[in-house]
């Protein structure tokens, strides 16, 4: 062990450098899968609800908008499509944070742990689907929404 670093092994110490950036690229490539599946979930919900809200007119004729000033609708859709991304993220913190906890529970023997680490396992799989309807849910209000600003600007002649 190294001076100073008692609590970290020595191959470790000579090495920190190298687990800093190992660390760091395991969080942008997990970071980079759950982007990916994320888009995944979001693709599955628009052809869900194509019929509907004509997602894919919509969303190209949203785009396709040019206004001197943003309006207040776009600004809200801004926010949505915010929350929804974090509603998206939260499924995925709220089990890492629970797995963790569990295994705090475990490793600190606590007073009636079978009963903490059998309800984490039902709390995990409660709020990531909770989170999952709220982006869900989310994601159908976008989806409304575009519709009604277009609709809106098409009748003022935008």
């Amino acid at each position: 062990k190294t001076e100073g670093s008692s609590k970290i092994p020595a191959y470790q110490a000579s090495y920190l450098w190298f687990f800093n950036i190992l660390g760091f690229a395991m969080a942008v490539i997990v970071g980079m899968f759950l982007e990916g599946f994320h888009t995944f979930i979001e693709y599955r919900w628009d052809k869900e609800r194509e019929e509907k809200y004509l997602v894919a007119k919509n969303w190209y004729d949203y785009l396709s908008v040019a206004c001197e000033k943003e309006t207040v609708g776009f600004r809200y859709i801004g926010n949505r499509v915010t929350t929804m991304y974090f509603e998206m993220a939260m499924i995925w913190a709220s089990l890492s944070f629970l797995v963790g906890l569990m295994v705090v529970v475990y490793i600190m023997n606590i007073k009636y742990q079978i009963v903490w680490l059998m309800g984490m396992p039902v709390s995990a799989m409660v709020f990531s689907f909770y989170f999952y309807r709220q982006a869900k849910n989310t994601h159908e209000v976008l989806c409304k929404t575009r519709m009604e600003i277009n609709e809106r600007l098409a009748a003022l002649g935008s």
